[in-house]
């Protein structure tokens, strides 16, 4: 981050679904600013029913959402503490076409030869996006 950029999180115990709701914070406390959030899909999914409402309010919040359609946190946790892995699945919706359905731009990535234009197009757009990225969801696990 420079140091004229601001931050909004929750890092404490695992919070889940903040980060569209901080960002729409973020985007009435600030309206001249560019605001982005960057958020994985199962805490997305928690509070996507937001999205209806930076549509309707015309904010023009940025929605990076990491899709690995697992809880990958929760997988991992599970993992270190020598736990089988259970019940971290999701079964997602096309999260692009869910942000089109509401009135905003979905944008899916499925190359990532494709993810440098699509995040460009997205900081461009005045309205709200969502920039649905698929990623492998084995990625960051550790043996």
């Amino acid at each position: 981050m420079k140091q004229t950029q601001k931050m909004v999180m929750s890092g404490y115990l695992a919070s889940m679904g903040a980060g569209l709701p901080g960002a729409m914070a973020a985007q009435v406390a600030y309206p001249d600013k560019q605001v982005v959030c960057i958020t994985g899909d199962g805490g997305f999914s928690m509070v996507m029913g937001d999205f209806l409402t930076a549509v309707k309010y015309e904010l023009p919040v940025k929605i990076i959402l990491f899709n690995n359609k697992q809880l990958g946190m929760i997988m991992q946790e599970q993992k270190v503490e020598n736990y089988h892995n259970w019940q971290t699945d999701l079964y997602n919706c096309d999260f692009a076409e869910f942000a089109r359905n509401c009135g905003g731009i979905g944008i899916k990535v499925t190359d990532p030869k494709e993810l440098d234009r699509s995040i460009e197009n997205a900081l461009s757009s005045d309205k709200p996006v969502i920039v649905d990225i698929d990623t492998d969801p084995r990625r960051f696990i550790s043996s």
